[in-house]
């Protein structure tokens, strides 16, 4: 960086030179745009007479994007003291290769006035409003934190890029209780999600393949008279939380119509997963409840994933005192009794209950629902599979047997050749997957994720961390990565990657460091674009709506009977860039508690420090 630095001064520094090689490219960069408009990044127009000037002197401070995006940034005030390097958007090298060959190094000259202060607090009004807001009576009796950090002036309400302030500070603005400890729900999938894109990268792909091995039988086994000796086809990955039954069934052709199966009997295996402890019992990380773990937010954790590991169960009323319907979507891993009956009318329906049976109760693990529905009323819940690798093999063996492939089971021990290569599925980016795992706030997507993203060994053993097996390993790593990165990991208590265990626990300052952490980090950009969108998709396309934080706030929201909290970012009237977060534990009222977030995140919105 400093070598290109050095270039660029040297280049520009001499006057006859300067004038010369600026007057000419100005020019040409001038009939390359001629008769396009542009948009400043100040938010104004900025027409392409920018270049006449820029040729001429005045050397306007000005970054545009014509029309066609093939260029996305116009420097100017090259010479002169107080340089500051920044980066170039990478679709101008096209053009500016050509018209400035010693720019396309990819960097372009500021005057360090360009970069303006950062605020030190919020605007009086604004913090009159928050303080106004966490006086509500709901919120007396409950605990709340509250974390405001400014992170830069934003160009582009779409992008997590920013300009940076003045030496780069990011000061923070507001803090209610910052530093106190609270349990933070689905936020925790914050840290998941980040850690994820920094230990795999946001183009990284999950991988599924099905390799074809030979079999060999103890002595005590004898085969059928002219039947050949089975082949073992193992279904082997690399922990995909997104594989679905089309995929599945995409890879079952491709099985198919390998060579290799032809006119062979195949015995189907599913490899044990990477995931060691969790496939040896450890399922439920701790601090997940009993009750968890029938509904599909409970999914037990292992290395296998296929149609996020549920099946939904919708029960419908009939008529009065009638067994009532029930439709299920997914294929049935167990057995479904429906017991349930219909109320006379809505007044007297006292509601269902699921219950589940293990492998010790006389009908295994059955799913038993009972109670009563009022006419007409319909009620689906999405309910865990308890065995995703059985489910996972089961349903592999159907896809090939109505592809005409013999397959046999001979239960009994043999051992396998080296395996070949059959067919294999590739997963959508990481990028891609993140924003099921933080719009949707999928857990199984975060249990899976941050063991996947178990790549190295942790520099030293953290009390932090209250996790078991290979999810400890990934803690371990990703509080060394924070802690290099500064973001306060003191108070920080991890047990899981989805925030489902109530041993977690985080900071509001904690969180903002983190989200301000990823806005400048290379895969930003999908983390930013993962989370949902304020009145517009994910967990808050119905919160608020009508709002400055409308189209605006980007954040993930993190609830369960004890918690409401929500923590992302939001952007002001003068385009401030906030990383705002919002935890709340033991609110009576939880919807009062999130409408009270959501205002929080609309004063942040409104907020403007220019007069």
């Amino acid at each position: 960086m400093a070598t290109r630095c050095r270039l660029l001064h040297g280049y520009f520094a001499h006057p006859r030179k300067r004038s010369a090689l600026v007057s000419h490219r100005a020019s040409r960069l001038h009939r390359h745009l001629s008769g396009s408009q542009s948009t400043c990044w100040r938010g104004g127009s900025c027409a392409v007479q920018s270049c006449s000037s820029f040729a001429s002197g005045a050397r306007p401070l000005a970054l545009c994007a014509c029309p066609s995006r093939r260029v996305l940034a116009l420097f100017s005030h090259i010479s002169g003291k107080g340089r500051r390097v920044v980066g170039v958007a990478r679709q101008t090298e096209c053009v500016l290769s050509r018209v400035f060959p010693t720019l396309a190094l990819g960097l372009f000259v500021l005057p360090a006035s360009a970069q303006s202060a950062a605020p030190i607090k919020l605007p009086a009004s604004a913090q009159a409003k928050i303080e106004a807001i966490l006086r509500d009576p709901n919120l007396q009796s409950g605990h709340v934190g509250v974390a405001v950090v400014a992170l830069g002036r934003s160009t582009n309400i779409s992008s997590i890029r920013v300009q940076p302030f003045a030496q780069g500070a990011q000061p923070l603005l507001f803090s209610s209780d910052g530093d106190k400890r609270f349990i933070p729900a689905s936020n925790f999938k914050l840290f998941t999600a980040a850690w994820a894109l920094e230990s795999l990268g946001a183009s990284y792909t999950f991988q599924t393949r099905a390799t074809m091995a030979p079999v060999e039988f103890g002595s005590s086994v004898v085969l059928p008279t002219g039947m050949a000796a089975p082949v073992a086809l193992t279904l082997d990955g690399d922990g995909d939380p997104s594989l679905t039954g089309d995929n599945l069934k995409a890879l079952a052709d491709r099985v198919a119509a390998s060579p290799l199966v032809k006119d062979k009997s195949i015995i189907v295996r599913v490899a044990p997963s990477r995931f060691g402890a969790e496939e040896n019992g450890r399922r439920y990380p701790d601090g997940w409840t009993i009750d968890d773990t029938i509904w599909y937010y409970g999914a037990p954790v292992t290395g296998w994933a296929l149609d996020r590991n549920q099946i939904d169960v919708t029960i419908t009323g009939t008529k009065p005192g009638m067994p009532t319907e029930m439709k299920v979507v997914g294929e049935m891993p167990f057995s479904i009794f429906n017991g349930a009956l219909t109320a006379t009318d809505a007044a007297s329906a006292t509601g269902l209950h699921f219950d589940r049976g293990d492998r010790n109760s006389p009908l295994g693990a059955a799913l038993a629902i009972g109670g009563t529905l009022a006419p007409g009323a319909t009620d689906t819940e999405g309910v865990a599979v308890p065995d995703p690798n059985e489910w996972l093999r089961v349903r592999f063996i159907t896809l090939l047997q109505q592809r005409g492939i013999q397959v046999v089971n001979p239960n009994v021990a043999f051992a396998m050749g080296q395996g070949q290569l059959v067919a294999s599925h590739t997963s959508a980016p990481l990028g891609t997957i993140l924003q099921r795992f933080l719009k949707s706030s999928d857990n199984l997507y975060g249990e899976m994720l941050l063991r996947a993203a178990s790549t190295r060994d942790p520099k030293k053993k953290w009390p932090q961390v209250a996790s078991t097996g290979i999810a400890a390993r990934s803690h371990g790593a990703m509080l060394d990565w924070l802690s290099e990165k500064k973001v306060p990991v003191g108070a920080l208590k991890m047990s899981d990657g989805s925030g489902l265990s109530r041993y977690d626990i985080v900071t509001p300052v904690a969180v903002t460091r983190l989200l301000a952490l990823e806005a400048g980090q290379k895969d930003g950009p999908a983390f930013y674009t993962a989370l949902p969108i304020a009145g517009i998709d994910g967990t808050l396309k119905n919160r608020m709506k009508n709002t400055p934080a409308q189209a605006n706030a980007r954040a993930k929201t993190g609830t369960f009977s004890i918690v409401n909290c929500l923590s992302g970012y939001v952007t002001t009237r003068d385009n401030v860039r906030l990383a705002v977060s919002v935890l709340t534990n033991f609110a009576p009222d939880g919807d009062a508690a999130r409408e009270r977030q959501g205002q929080i995140f609309a004063a942040l919105a409104d907020t403007k420090w220019t007069k």
